[in-house]
């Protein structure tokens, strides 16, 4: 039985909610990356820059936009390198900022990061906490396997400060609207929160239906 990836995205600056913002980016992979869409998150260092963020979304895009001849995974960490060197430029706080693309792929998900992100996962044998999300300034590139069932959520630093522990599997049991509203209540007295939110499931034959 064919898998679905649910996606939904929630950016919280100064707590309005908006699905994207200059921290959180959504766009297609135009001629180059056919039925992919990209989704991206830039965090300085929690600071509500919108400008800032802005340049560093534009340097990001432009570069997955202009790749050729190169793989989807290749172009998304050249691109986060690109970008994550363009959020250094925004002077000596920058230094712990953090740049995330995820490419979605029919239900193929990969993600490329430099800086700390949060990441967690709901598997059927419980929540993870990846380690490959933990460095300020380390670099990584995940394909992401989801089964019906699992979830995965990717945010800015701020995600993972706002979500209590009893507040987890609430969160990654529910589909991704839900979720989001989740993460709304609990997080929305903060600066600037960004989050991404993908859950699998079965897709069904229409005879079944």
């Amino acid at each position: 039985m064919p898998t679905h990836i649910n996606a939904f995205t929630l950016s919280l600056v100064q707590g309005h909610a908006e699905p994207s913002s200059a921290f959180l980016a959504v766009f297609d992979g135009g001629r180059t990356f056919i039925d992919t869409t990209f989704y991206a998150i830039v965090d300085l260092a929690g600071r509500p820059d919108d400008a800032g963020a802005a340049k560093v979304q534009a340097v990001l895009q432009k570069s997955i936009g202009g790749a050729s001849k190169v793989s989807l995974t290749g172009a998304m960490e050249r691109a986060v390198a690109e970008a994550h060197r363009e959020a250094w430029k925004r002077g000596p706080e920058a230094q712990n900022s953090a740049v995330l693309c995820v490419a979605l792929r029919a239900s193929e998900l990969y993600v490329s990061c430099r800086g700390r992100m949060t990441v967690l996962t709901l598997k059927n044998d419980g929540i993870h906490r990846p380690e490959f999300a933990m460095g300020v300034d380390e670099a990584w590139m995940e394909r992401v396997d989801l089964v019906p069932g699992e979830t995965l959520v990717l945010g800015n630093p701020t995600l993972a400060e706002s979500i209590s522990k009893e507040a987890e599997v609430p969160i990654l049991d529910a589909e991704p609207d839900e979720a989001a509203r989740r993460v709304y209540y609990l997080a929305k007295d903060y600066p600037q929160v960004s989050a991404l939110f993908f859950r699998a499931r079965h897709v069904l034959d229409p005879a079944e239906q």
